[in-house]
């Protein structure tokens, strides 16, 4: 049976470059002979053929609807579509990976609700969290490690996000006032205190984020070969 995979979490607010360090991050484990899949909430899996792993339709749908201002619904109503996305991705690609010994690289989790409905639109934190363990699980909310990206500047911020072009679909959180994206912004370094986790510049150049990801992750890598 084959070692159980890691599962790594990069978190940070939009712009801060997750998704391009997800990228790097699986190229490196790729050029030391480790499998990897990337999930990014809310967002469904494409699937994977060659490592067995199938794709999660329902939670791209899903994606959708959530990233779709012209959709009215109430915070709540976030967390709940937010959360049977994670319930789908779990069940259907992140833990089967997992347990095939394939590491799963996700950009965002939960914590990203905990920082936008928590504290960017005021909903109860412990009612995040008791949503979250009961329709996803435990082992979901203990990842190997979690690293968020910071990056203060936030008219830098918005110039990196401005770099993808216009979107088709305006984006439900990005329209919304400064007021939440301050308060967004500083939930993200609250829960990073509050609960111990490594946090990392993200306004430096990608390469030298990549390689202080790198410093965190490599001794997971270590503990699998001396075993």
């Amino acid at each position: 049976m084959s070692e159980r995979g890691r599962y790594i979490v990069i978190e940070g607010s939009d712009g801060t470059g997750k998704s391009t360090q997800v990228d790097i991050l699986q190229n490196r484990l790729h050029e030391v002979g480790i499998n990897s899949i990337q999930i990014h909430e809310p967002d469904g899996f494409e699937g994977n053929e060659s490592l067995g792993i199938p794709s999660v339709p329902e939670a791209i749908e899903l994606r959708k609807r959530v990233k779709d201002a012209s959709f009215e619904r109430t915070p709540w109503q976030n967390v709940e579509m937010f959360t049977r996305a994670r319930e789908l991705n779990w069940q259907q690609a992140m833990n089967p990976a997992l347990k095939l010994g394939i590491w799963v690289l996700a950009a965002r989790s939960w914590i990203s609700t905990v920082t936008y409905q928590g504290y960017g639109q005021g909903v109860d934190i412990d009612k995040i969290r008791a949503i979250t363990t009961e329709r996803v699980g435990d082992k979901y909310l203990k990842p190997d490690l979690t690293l968020i990206l910071t990056l203060e500047d936030e008219q830098a911020r918005f110039n990196r996000i401005a770099e993808r072009g216009a979107l088709e679909t305006p984006d439900t959180f990005e329209s919304l006032p400064d007021e939440f994206q301050q308060a967004m912004q500083q939930g993200y370094v609250r829960y990073a205190h509050d609960f111990g986790i490594p946090t990392i510049d993200a306004s430096t150049d990608k390469l030298k984020v990549s390689d202080e990801i790198w410093q965190y992750v490599h001794p997971f890598i270590t503990r699998q070969d001396s075993k």
